[in-house]
């Protein structure tokens, strides 16, 4: 039973999670406020990150302001800045951070504490506590050799290979499927189909993928370019999904509550999304641009219950400055390929 019935009856379910991010994190005090404008708060070991401040106050500031990188209580790193003095309608300030280098594998959850006194009562200040999760670059450096025995593809056209560079780069091993009709003879534990193909132009692309999930195998569709995607599998109208959900951003701290759901360095998340189509004898989902359009689409055949995720998210345009990214990916490639 789903909210839609007739010929093509299936169920579905939206992920409304929602979580307050505002342009920048604030701590307001009596007299005056300290926020920091970056939305992110995931960085990458062994570096220096610089953040952006902004400061009012009723009262004139010390020219010089503090910060501390700490982890259970223990001195990271730490430095001074200039602040400006005076600021009762806001003024800039920046801060450069020395992120310390962490072992692979290790995740360091931190707290950054920034405070600016004020000039002629030392005691009392401005200040800012923030959480910072410092990761490693490597997000595969555990399990290379399981990830070799999985046999992942990679459907990777050769006007694109992005997401093949991409993989190489991380490290994560795979095996190309240069050939769609090769799809059906595919036997590893999960396919991944690279970044910006035009489904549109490749109608039967979908219905290969379709058929791979049925018989067991997960499908992996990293941001298309374009599509139409019907819910019908291995091309029977009437086929029913045991689920289909649909999902904001949010469905990033799902795999780590940690992972920012704005990437450095512009906050960007999203390169294409999906929105719900009635179509004349089925329904489907089309590959979209517009910001309400849902970047998370997964589907279960009730026939085999792997799934399909089509992830809209831009992962290649933000794996080098943010670590959320590449950690999300094996974060999504572990689900799928677990028994």
């Amino acid at each position: 039973m789903g909210i839609f019935s007739g010929k093509f009856r299936w169920s579905l379910l939206i992920c409304t999670v929602f979580v307050f991010y505002s342009a920048g994190f604030t701590f307001a005090q009596e007299n005056g406020a300290l926020s920091l404008q970056e939305q992110w708060r995931t960085v990458f070991s062994d570096q220096e990150v610089v953040l952006h401040l902004k400061l009012s106050s009723s009262q004139t500031l010390s020219p010089t302001g503090f910060w501390i990188l700490s982890y259970n209580n223990r001195t990271l790193s730490q430095g001074t800045f200039v602040t400006g003095q005076s600021a009762p309608e806001g003024q800039n300030a920046q801060i450069s951070v020395h992120i310390p280098p962490v072992k692979e594998g290790v995740m360091i959850s931190a707290e950054l504490v920034i405070r600016v006194p004020f000039l002629n009562d030392q005691e009392n200040a401005l200040e800012l506590k923030e959480g910072v999760f410092i990761f490693p670059y490597d997000p595969f450096a555990a399990n290379k050799e399981s990830l070799k025995e999985a046999r992942i593809g990679l459907f990777d056209p050769q006007e694109q290979e992005k997401s093949g560079r991409m993989f190489e780069q991380l490290g994560l091993p795979f095996e190309e499927q240069s050939n769609m009709d090769a799809l059906p003879a595919f036997d590893g534990k999960m396919l991944i189909v690279g970044e910006g193909v035009d489904f549109k132009n490749s109608p039967a692309l979908w219905t290969e993928l379709l058929a791979l999930a049925e018989r067991g195998v997960p499908v992996l569709i990293l941001a298309p370019q374009s599509g139409e995607f019907y819910l019908s599998s291995a091309g029977e109208k009437n086929s029913q999904f045991e689920k289909v959900v649909l999902a904001r951003e949010t469905v990033i701290k799902e795999f780590n509550k940690n992972f920012d759901i704005h990437w450095a360095p512009e906050g960007r998340t999203v390169a294409i999304g999906f929105k719900p189509v009635a179509g004349e004898s089925d329904f489907l989902f089309v590959a979209d641009s517009s910001t309400d359009a849902w970047p998370w689409l997964e589907l279960v055949p009730a026939s085999s219950k792997a799934k399909i995720i089509l992830c809209g998210f831009d992962l290649s345009g933000a794996m080098e400055k943010s670590p959320t990214p590449r950690f999300l990916l094996a974060e999504i490639i572990h689900m799928m390929i677990q028994p």
